[in-house]
């Protein structure tokens, strides 16, 4: 007992009218569309997405490429900013920056303070 699976996808997407291959991007999961009965134990169950996101993409354009990068859905440049600046990497710096201020004082025997 086993089952077909046919998969269409594009291969190219549109982005600031420069085309680019479609695996760079990845867009949101695609969605339960329908189910059609095509004969006795027999259904095709349709899945998909539509062809028009709105969103941000923080990445670097160049060589007539686009680095992979996330897909923001739904936010805006500010947001996906806030979003990027208050991640792990801040809170990542942030710590890294502390121990180096702790271990500067202890390696500088807080002569400072004499």
């Amino acid at each position: 007992m086993g089952y077909n699976a046919d998969r269409k996808n594009s291969k190219k997407i549109s982005f600031l009218n420069v085309e680019f291959e479609c695996g760079k991007i990845p867009f949101p999961p695609s969605q339960y569309i329908s189910t059609v009965k095509t004969g006795y134990h027999k259904r095709n169950v349709y899945y998909g997405t539509g062809i028009q996101f709105k969103g941000t993409i923080y990445t670097t354009l160049k060589n007539d490429t686009i680095e992979e990068t996330p897909f923001y859905e739904n936010q805006t440049i500010e947001e996906t900013i806030g979003f990027l600046e208050t991640g792990a990497e801040l809170v990542i710096f942030w710590i890294l920056l502390t121990v180096g201020v702790v271990v500067g004082f202890y390696y500088l025997e807080n002569k400072w303070l004499d």
